[in-house]
């Protein structure tokens, strides 16, 4: 056995453990041996010196059987099994593994060999699982984010979708176009400044921008918005305009000219030539070959600031932004509720705007009108002079035989329910008085030159009425105002 030891020394492969107990110790080993230090194929193996003995057979002369005690196995859920038996040799401080040609020797299980546990490794597939699914969710949350940014620039460049508001910005001195895109995205007229400076680069727009104040939109898109920053700021003149509740479209033109706001004619050209359907209940109005004005009756009649010499296009959509607030959602719903459209209401609304006078007048007006409306079987005509003097460009107090019989389409003497379209621009009090009438049983009306209103619910009453205002100027009993 002791060749053995030495022969599994000269392997390299013994490693011994060494204890303090001299008693158990050979008296003549080596101090290599006893300090831990022995290397049993030393680098310098060459250069030793002749008088050291070189054999390990000479090294360890007193080993004998009775040294070499095989250590206590650790339970075997606890130690890595090894095919190689593992001895504790009392020498010095070296552990000392001996191979398994020791053949009296038994195998153990020897845990501080390994310095330490071998640790368990995690469950790889439920681990790869979760690195999978986090690798998606990952995935899936940019190609979100990607996606909104990606048709957040869309509508940035095009305007689409944009909110249609008027916002006025300080471009200072030099500043750069980086800067601009900042005090864009600042005052919500753009989402990304990136997208902006990526667009003026990709179509090489070199352009100069100018210092001062513009009133820009979002629904201009980048292009009409970087063209307005290059034209020169001019300080504008600022005029109020006031649009009476009534007025028709022609009229508004000529006011607006008249205050030097835009000129009629290009009022009414942009009026029947540019695109005005991104507003929902401009989209909405139907088809018509008989209508004058696609637009009349959604000028909203209320006061106004406009520069002196402005775009028409941006004098209409500051009218049909009021209209869209002042016909609020609240009232479209009510509207809906009756079973009316928006165009509906609008274009009966004119009517009474035009017939009416005070607030309870248009109420019993718009009465009378849905009775007709309501019962078209007996009443299929509304019979409003308005609507015929809309079409003639003027104004009939007293329907002569001669108008009763005109063809013309704007005739509600000739033509059943409404007319192809508004016949003036209602305000809000006769837009509230068709949507919430006077409940009555009345199917005529007549005033006189004074404003009084007299209502008839048969058409005898009626003629009787007529025929007083005629002879006395006044009808017959109290009438209304």
């Amino acid at each position: 056995m002791t060749d053995d030891i030495r022969n599994g020394l000269n392997d390299g492969e013994t490693v011994f453990d060494l204890e303090d107990s001299a008693a158990d110790q050979p008296e003549n080993l080596p101090d290599a041996l006893q300090d831990g230090t022995f290397d049993p194929a030393p680098a310098d193996a060459a250069e030793a010196d002749e008088s050291e003995p070189q054999e390990l057979e000479d090294l360890l002369p007193e080993l004998t059987e009775e040294n070499v005690t095989p250590k206590e196995p650790l339970p075997q859920d606890k130690a890595k099994k090894t095919d190689k038996p593992y001895f504790d040799i009392d020498l010095t401080d070296a552990e000392v593994m001996i191979p398994d040609y020791i053949r009296t020797a038994q195998p153990v299980y020897d845990f501080e060999f390994y310095n330490k546990k071998k640790k368990r490794r995690p469950n790889k597939r439920g681990g790869g699982m979760l690195v999978t699914l986090i690798y998606l969710v990952v995935v899936a949350a940019l190609a979100i984010i990607v996606s909104q940014f990606a048709l957040s620039v869309v509508k940035d460049v095009t305007g689409i979708e944009k909110e249609n508001v008027d916002i006025t910005i300080e471009v200072p001195e030099g500043a750069t176009l980086a800067q601009i895109a900042d005090i864009l995205q600042k005052n919500k007229l753009i989402d990304s400044s990136f997208g902006l400076l990526a667009y003026a680069k990709l179509t090489k727009a070199d352009y100069t921008y100018q210092p001062g104040t513009f009133t820009l939109n979002p629904m201009m898109g980048y292009s009409e918005i970087l063209k307005k920053l290059t034209e020169q700021n001019i300080i504008r003149e600022e005029v109020t305009v006031r649009i009476i509740e009534g007025k028709t479209i022609d009229e508004i033109a000529q006011t607006l000219e008249d205050a030097q706001v835009c000129t009629a004619e290009e009022f009414i050209d942009a009026l029947e030539n540019k695109d005005f359907d991104s507003y929902a209940f401009v989209a909405d109005i139907p088809e018509n070959e008989d209508r004058i004005y696609k637009l009349e009756g959604y000028l909203f009649p209320d006061t106004y600031k406009f520069f002196k010499n402005s775009d028409p296009d941006d004098v209409i959509k500051k009218f049909l932004d009021n209209f869209n607030v002042r016909f609020s959602e609240e009232l479209r719903a009510e509207a809906k509720e009756k079973g009316m459209t928006v165009e509906e209401v609008v274009v009966l609304a004119s009517i009474v705007q035009k017939e009416g006078k005070s607030k309870k007048t248009m109420e019993m007006v718009a009465g009378v009108f849905l009775n007709r409306l309501n019962n078209s079987k007996k009443y299929p005509y509304l019979q409003s002079n308005a609507t015929l003097g809309y079409s003639l460009g003027e104004a009939i107090f007293w329907m002569s035989e001669e108008d009763m019989q005109n063809p013309d389409p704007y005739n509600t003497y000739t033509h059943e329910g409404l007319p192809p379209s508004a016949i003036c621009n209602p305000g809000l009090q006769a837009i509230k008085a068709v949507i919430s009438p006077d409940d009555n049983d009345y199917y005529f009306f007549v005033n006189d030159e004074n404003g009084l209103f007299f209502f008839s619910k048969t058409a005898s009453e009626h003629e009787k009425q007529v025929e007083a205002i005629k002879k006395n100027g006044t009808g017959n009993g109290e009438g209304i105002s």
